[in-house]
């Protein structure tokens, strides 16, 4: 989908046809034999002949075992394959490329079949088996290509209907879906027909906003433009390509909302350690009269709020302007494209505030070490069977983890990126060597910090200090009066 096209300058382009081994929605799917398929404690071969699979959704469910929401996952498809019966089909699918990275897995088949009889989520998944595809057999990895999991490829009547993310397995879109309604899903994590995963930012964003290929531009072409979303990309970026052989400056932001447009126009300039100071949105103000164009506030599929609120941003300028120079000129672009005004203000706003409370500071202790030991012996414990919620490392499973900082500086900026509307700062003048494990994560509160920071000798508080702030004010905005 791509919902707007802005572009001044000039562009001349050939455009050819291109295509692609990969499936994307509305292809027809192969009919597929011999793929190992692992249930009930034994491995078989089962053909797919989906041009004979008739009025039955198959939905492809991909995983890997180190991916903690995909095995948390499983026994929600467990019970969806059981309400709906023979009207649907859900195989979870693993491949040897995505099996656990740096592992040195010989034997597969061996591997799968241990994980899946012993893990706590996959054994109780009973009405599930899993297909797995070796290192020679990349039948189905080949057809749907994705840099995320888990990872969803949705077919009917032999046709693909829908490549998304996992929240729309439900009751509720696999009924829509057996009705015979029509979706218009966004793509999530592969790359459409056509496409690479890896965007060629060689090319100009005209090309994979209108989905041709070009072969040549003019000596002399600058020109800047914002597009909507564009289908099978993830987010990403290429902010520094200078052509010489063309005297240019070039940046290109693909998939960006609103917000990480200006951040990236605002702070890029800026020297890193002050960079890094502004990743965090608690260093930003919002004057606007409707917050779902810059967060996904009414719970929306994730995939869709991107679809809509999402865009990619292209400008071209002359080799003079230095990269300062480019980042001003697309702040000013962003500006008069979504009338907004988008700038670095300073501001009085509540901060977090760590200071010390005491001299009694901990010093290193060899913490580290057993830590970094303790990580290695769980490493070493291949396959891991047991994804429990308290010591899962997944925070999205567990609602915490923790790391062992050696500065202070290290925690403040550990909680910056979990302090969601007060920036943290350190006044606490210690720079000395820390060995500080923080726990940290969403279910963490702000009393849990100060205990933690107490422990270690420090103070954490709520005070008002002036900072610099990203503001974005919406024209015409008027605050609310208190």
């Amino acid at each position: 989908m791509k919902r707007l096209i802005f572009m001044t300058g000039l562009l001349c382009a050939v455009f050819l046809k291109s295509y692609s081994q990969e499936l994307t929605v509305g292809d027809s799917m192969p009919d597929l034999k011999g793929l190992r398929f692992f249930k009930d404690g034994k491995y078989s071969d089962i053909d797919l002949k989906f041009s004979q699979i008739k009025d039955k959704l198959i939905i492809f469910d991909f995983w890997a075992p180190w991916c903690g929401p995909c095995i948390a996952g499983l026994p929600k498809m467990d019970s969806l394959q059981k309400k709906f019966g023979d009207k649907i089909m859900i195989l979870p699918i693993v491949g040897w490329k995505k099996i656990l990275d740096g592992a040195k897995i010989y034997d597969i088949e061996k591997y799968i079949s241990e994980f899946w009889m012993k893990n706590s989520y996959t054994k109780r998944s009973t009405s599930l088996g899993t297909l797995v595809e070796g290192k020679n057999d990349k039948a189905l990895y080949k057809y749907f290509p994705n840099a995320g999991l888990p990872h969803e490829v949705w077919v009917m009547n032999g046709k693909v209907i829908g490549i998304t993310s996992s929240e729309y397995v439900n009751e509720v879109e696999i009924n829509s879906i057996l009705s015979g309604n029509q979706k218009n899903w966004a793509i999530a994590g592969g790359s459409p027909k056509g496409k690479s995963n890896k965007y060629d930012y060689t090319l100009p964003l005209l090309v994979y906003a209108y989905g041709a290929k070009v072969t040549a531009l003019p000596e002399k072409s600058f020109y800047n433009q914002l597009s909507g979303y564009i289908d099978g990309f993830l987010e990403s970026k290429k902010d520094n390509l200078f052509d010489k052989n063309r005297m240019i400056n070039k940046v290109t932001f693909i998939n960006h909302p609103i917000l990480r447009l200006y951040k990236e126009a605002v702070i890029e300039p800026m020297e890193v350690e002050k960079r890094n100071t502004f990743r965090s949105n608690n260093r930003t103000i919002l004057e606007i009269k409707d917050s779902v164009n810059y967060f996904n506030t009414r719970n929306e599929y994730r995939a869709e709020w991107e679809k809509a609120h999402t865009y990619s941003y292209e400008a071209v300028l002359p080799a003079i302007y230095n990269q300062e120079a480019v980042f001003n000129y697309m702040r000013e672009d962003l500006n008069r494209l979504f009338n907004l005004n988008g700038r670095l203000e300073k501001r009085k706003v509540n901060c977090w505030v760590i200071t010390r409370n005491s001299d009694d500071i901990k010093a290193p202790t060899g913490l580290q070490k057993q830590y970094a030991k303790n990580e290695e012996i769980e490493r070493a414990k291949f396959p891991p069977y047991e994804y429990d919620l308290k010591k899962s490392k997944d925070v999205m499973l567990r609602g915490w983890y923790e790391s062992i900082y050696q500065n202070i500086k290290g925690v403040m900026d550990a909680l910056n990126t979990q302090s969601v509307n007060c920036p943290v700062l350190d006044e606490s003048g210690y720079t000395g060597e820390l060995e500080f494990l923080l726990r940290f994560g969403p279910k963490i509160s702000f009393k849990d910090y100060q205990k933690q920071l107490a422990k270690n000798g420090f103070y954490l508080k709520v005070a008002e200090r002036e900072l610099e702030m990203l503001v974005l004010t919406e024209n015409g905005f008027k605050p609310s009066k208190k």
